[in-house]
């Protein structure tokens, strides 16, 4: 068998549906290992990679501090529980959305019932 290229490429996560494909492509001349051209390639993507993504893939605060990815405000609270969503509602077409749910919990219709005498003022 007569190899003439090799080549090698990676997708690279960079974070939430962010990722780098990188590629490379290396010709043999006759002789050649084949094995060994992969590896340089394989080397080659890799520390290319290195080079401009200094921060290692290691969760979402360091990606969001890396200044080649574009930069995502990512929520750090946990979600609001029902009753807190309910209190938060500015808008009665809002607070409208929870009133079949708040049927179903005592707790969550006595916010829901406080909250819209409050927005019907």
């Amino acid at each position: 068998m007569n190899i003439t290229s090799v080549s090698y490429v990676k997708l690279f996560p960079l974070g939430m549906y962010i990722n780098e494909k990188i590629g490379v492509e290396v010709s043999l001349e006759a002789g050649e290992d084949a094995m060994l051209a992969l590896d340089t390639a394989r080397n080659l993507v890799h520390e290319y990679h290195e080079k401009n993504n200094p921060i290692p893939f290691a969760g979402v605060t360091a990606i969001a501090d890396n200044p080649t990815i574009p930069n995502v405000q990512v929520d750090k609270e946990p979600p609001k529980s029902l009753v807190e969503q309910i209190e938060s509602c500015t808008e009665l077409k809002v607070l409208e959305s929870y009133r079949l749910i708040a049927k179903t919990n005592p707790e969550c219709q006595t916010a829901y019932d406080n909250k819209l005498k409050e927005l019907q003022k």
